[in-house]
Order: C-alpha cells, then structure tokens, then sequence
C-alpha cells in the first residue's frame, strides 16, 4: 500500500513540475546616450534659491545602475511554481536605470532626483518591434513636503507632513513616447526668463492635471495639498527651476 502512496506522489510531482518552460531573454537595450547633456554637468557648482535662501546643491553622479527587466509578451506556456500555482513564461529585454540624486544642504522642502533610462515600462507588457527604436529619456522626480498645520491620523499612524512626488519626463520626440509615469505635456522654448535672469532653448515640462494618488486623495480632503506642478531644463545644467501648483519655487544656479 505503501508503494502505491509513493508513486501517487511521485505522478503527482512529476505533473506539477513537468510543464515548465523558460522566460526568454531578448537582449539588452542599451542607451545611445542621446540625453546625457540634460543631466548635471560634472565639475560645476550648484545652488538652490528658495524663499530668498541660498543653498548648496550637490548632485551625486551614478557610481551603479539598477538593473530593469522589461516584459514584452507572454510566451504562450505555463511555468507551474507548485502546489497547482502557476506563472506565466514571458519574453522580455533587459536595460538600466542610471540615478543621479541631487542633495540640498540645508532646510528646504524640495526634493529632486534624476533617473536616466530608457521609455519602457517595467511594471506592464511592453510593444517593442525594433529594439534600437527604444529612445533614452531622463526622469526628473520632484517632491515637495507639505507640512500639515495640525496632526492628520490615518489609522494607526500620525501624520505631521507629506511629500507628493511627480515625474516629469523629458524625450527628444514627446510623441512617440511609449511611457508616461506622469501626464505632462514638453514644449521648447527658445527664450524664457526666470527669476529675473533669460535663458535659451530650455524644455518646459509641466502636468495636466494634479494626478493624485489614492494616499494624496486622502491628505488632500484634511488640508490642500501643494505638488510639484512643472520644471524648467536646460542643456548643460539640468532643471533650473520646479515649482509647484501653488507657485512656489526653487531657483537652480551653476556658479
């Protein structure tokens, strides 16, 4: 009797392990480097202007990458994970993200970071017919702190503040952009002034509507909340200025 309960099981593992298949890897898309000039340029002195504040801003170049897989479609198997659970076999490409944090030295309530990468999504199933047609884009996520004038209780947390972030995506060609982390719209301006001082050809992306999360949603029915709102950049510096929905901004200088 003990014979036959073994080979049951024995039939029973082999049916959930012998359907297996393999996720296929495609290759990498690798960055042509077509952006690199929008990042922060090496060697140069930054600062940050807010509410009549000067303060330092170092930007920490990329000393890593973060490796991304990015999902194109499902192979047509099943890969059995046992106990009857079953995953998908998916193909997929590989690339990177490259992060560039920017620290402010002193108190102030904006937080930016760049991420250079390339216009897929990581999180969903990708349309990709020529690889060497997957742009490189930079991610600007710009967070700004709100402080609560009274204590907002959420459960069992307190909460004395809260940072909204966005991410503005900056493409050579808006139009044929796969992915957007954030709905903005990007127009060149071959002239602005701000803050008092005029720039040339610079990128203007900004949101079109507020976005919100379903956290935000809640924080924004105790207090209004103010968010990143848009960003001003430039070739050879970087963002030169971000403000928020309510007009706040900081000023970004190179000396």
């Amino acid at each position: 009797m003990k014979f036959y309960k073994l080979l049951a099981a024995l039939i029973l593992s082999f049916s959930l392990y012998s359907c297996s298949c393999d996720d296929v890897n495609l290759g990498k898309l690798e960055h042509n480097g077509e952006l690199m000039s929008f990042l922060p340029a090496k060697g140069k002195r930054y600062f940050v202007k807010y509410e009549e504040v000067k303060l330092p801003l170092a930007y920490q170049a990329a000393d890593g990458v973060y490796p991304i897989v990015v999902p194109v479609e499902k192979t047509g198997k099943k890969q059995t994970t046992g106990k009857g659970g079953t995953s998908d076999c998916i193909e997929y490409f590989t690339t990177e993200g490259k992060e560039y944090p920017g620290y402010i030295d002193g108190q102030c309530p904006f937080s930016i970071n760049q991420m250079y990468t390339k216009d897929v999504n990581q999180y969903g199933f990708n349309s990709i017919s020529d690889k060497n047609q997957v742009a490189d884009v930079i991610e600007y996520i710009v967070g700004f702190n709100n402080k609560f004038p009274t204590i907002i209780t959420r459960g069992m947390s307190n909460y004395e503040n809260y940072m909204p972030y966005r991410v503005f995506t900056l493409a050579k060609d808006r139009e044929k952009l796969r992915h957007k982390k954030n709905d903005i719209t990007q127009e060149f301006l071959a002239t602005v002034t701000l803050n008092g001082v005029q720039y040339q050809n610079v990128y203007h992306l900004y949101l079109n509507s507020p976005q919100f999360t379903e956290d935000e949603k809640f924080f924004n029915q105790h207090y209004p909340l103010d968010y990143p709102q848009g960003v001003f950049v430039k070739e050879g510096v970087g963002i030169i200025q971000a403000y928020t929905a309510s007009g706040k901004q900081i000023d970004i200088t190179v000396e």
